[in-house]
């Protein structure tokens, strides 16, 4: 009876539930922008193009993803070039499309021209990511 009624009151299944829900990538980086019109606003003021990582919720390839830019030394520097945004594809499935991604997680570069939409100033996008060497390049 006791156990039911933890169950009935959110216990053991729902604080499960919660643990396996990880914070987006970058979450602690405050460079990292959540939101598409942050990272033009950051345009605007600095002239600087957009990088936009898209991923996805609970994906290995995506938390891979993530140690790698940390911890690969010249991509960090490269980096510094872009206003950075995440953008959980789940969330934002319409979005994504329209700049022709088709898998997640991947890299895309907007341009620097706020006075095109945003679908004509797509750079490239970059779906292999496990060399840091590729990802260089592609920055």
């Amino acid at each position: 009876l006791i156990a039911l009624a933890i169950l009935a009151l959110g216990g053991p299944s729902a604080q499960s539930e919660e643990s396996e829900k990880r914070p987006p990538p970058f979450a602690g980086d405050s460079e990292w922008m959540t939101s598409f019109p942050e990272a033009q606003l950051c345009q605007i003021a600095g002239g600087k193009p957009i990088l936009i990582l898209v991923w996805m919720d609970n994906d290995s390839r995506t938390e891979r993803l993530e140690k790698n830019l940390q911890s690969w030394t010249a991509v960090q520097g490269a980096l510094s070039a872009y206003c950075k945004v995440h953008l959980k594809v789940e969330e934002h499935r319409d979005f994504v499309d329209s700049l022709g991604v088709t898998r997640a997680p991947c890299l895309v570069l907007v341009a620097s021209d706020p006075l095109r939409p945003v679908e004509e100033r797509v750079i490239g996008i970059l779906e292999e990511l496990e060399e840091s060497q590729g990802v260089l390049a592609f920055l």
